[in-house]
């Protein structure tokens, strides 16, 4: 009997490892998909986009800043993430001529009903036109009941949008 349950055991181990094998380049491309469909969208009035190499422009940064891509002929998107409630959020955060342009939510893992309302319009677009200086989303941190720590979560993150946004800038 032991035997048996060892020999289902690793035939499911060997099963989902070629499982994985087979969908992770799926999975990657999806990904990257959704971050160029972000991109668009967070700047729309951009013709073309290059990601920009992070090494070479923030060296210094804090937090965690996870791609930034520049538009032409203006704007910067930067794809933050900050820790919510259920695991890490992520989000495209994009700025043009001093301002931010637009919020896309890329992945979360928030409770349904309650902090996955992150990603509905009505709350993304709070932070849509407001400045892009360091401090200018402090009060848009509330707005969700029962979600609290996400929505701060996300707030924080555009945050940090802007503090790079701060060190980058628009200028090629």
């Amino acid at each position: 009997m032991g035997l048996f349950l060892t020999l289902i055991c690793v035939l499911s181990g060997f099963a989902l490892a070629f499982t994985h094998d087979i969908a992770e380049p799926r999975i990657a491309a999806h990904r990257a998909e959704a971050e160029r469909a972000a991109v668009a969208t967070v700047l729309s009035s951009a013709e073309s986009v290059s990601a920009v190499d992070l090494g070479e422009e923030m060296p210094d940064m804090r937090g965690d800043v996870r791609g930034v891509f520049r538009g032409v002929p203006a704007g910067v998107a930067f794809k933050v993430a900050q820790p919510g409630y259920s695991g890490d959020i992520v989000l495209m955060v994009g700025v043009s001529a001093g301002e931010i342009t637009g919020v896309e939510v890329l992945e979360q893992t928030e409770t349904p009903g309650l902090g996955a309302r992150i990603v509905e319009d009505a709350f993304l677009q709070r932070y849509v036109g407001l400045p892009a200086e360091p401090g200018a989303t402090r009060q848009e941190a509330d707005g969700l009941a029962g979600a609290t720590i996400s929505a701060k979560a996300v707030t924080e993150a555009v945050e940090l949008a802007l503090e790079a946004y701060a060190h980058v800038g628009e200028e090629r």
